[in-house]
């Protein structure tokens, strides 16, 4: 029985599944059917192991460099531009003391970043969420989005405003279910800085 073998032996099935699982990925469907019956270990809990492999961390300079790789990739998944020549790297913008950013990392690979923009009368702006697609649908996101709201709350800030993207359906459909509601351009802070791509506006009132 699987469930009474060695720790030793339980290690490896866990990392054999990992390896397996990233397999997958690279597999037709019927393969894909047949691999995940060889699985020791089923998705669910894979995903939950994986999880805890992640790490939310402030950004430090030596992050960009997997920043810019990842960010590289994620344009490439969209038909329109996702940067415009004004979009600053989170290497500069994060110099300003008004703005915070952090990364979630698996081991030494940047996977997920998001940050925020310090506005007046206890505002802020979200700004930079993005997750390397291979690790999407993993919890990365929520992770991400309430270390940004649990810094929220212990720094005073009540309001949330975030601008997006039309073609970023998926980002908007995660904002939705987190809380946040849409809301017209003409209803941001006077101080919240426009991305001239953005034409979906977002905010979330921190009870």
């Amino acid at each position: 029985d699987k469930y009474q073998q060695t720790m030793a032996e339980s290690k490896l099935m866990f990392t054999l599944a990992n390896v397996q699982h990233r397999v997958l990925c690279k597999r037709t469907s019927q393969q894909k059917q047949t691999l995940q019956k060889q699985l020791p270990i089923n998705r669910k809990t894979h995903c939950k192991k994986l999880k805890q492999e992640i790490t939310i961390t402030s950004f430090r300079a030596e992050h960009q460099n997997e920043i810019n790789t990842m960010m590289e990739s994620i344009a490439l998944e969209f038909d329109e531009p996702i940067f415009t020549t004004q979009s600053k790297k989170i290497a500069e913008a994060s110099k300003s003391s008004n703005n915070k950013f952090w990364v979630a990392t698996n081991g030494f690979k940047v996977v997920g970043t998001i940050g925020l923009i310090k506005l007046l009368n206890n505002n802020l702006a979200l700004k930079s969420m993005f997750v390397d697609k291979v690790f999407r649908g993993q919890g990365i996101s929520n992770l991400l989005l309430d270390t940004l709201i649990n810094w929220t709350f212990h720094n005073n800030y009540n309001q949330i405003y975030l601008g997006t993207m039309t073609q970023f359906k998926a980002a908007q459909k995660f904002y939705e279910k987190k809380g946040f509601t849409k809301c017209n351009q003409t209803e941001l802070p006077t101080d919240f800085v426009i991305n001239k791509l953005d034409a979906i506006f977002y905010t979330k009132h921190l009870d």
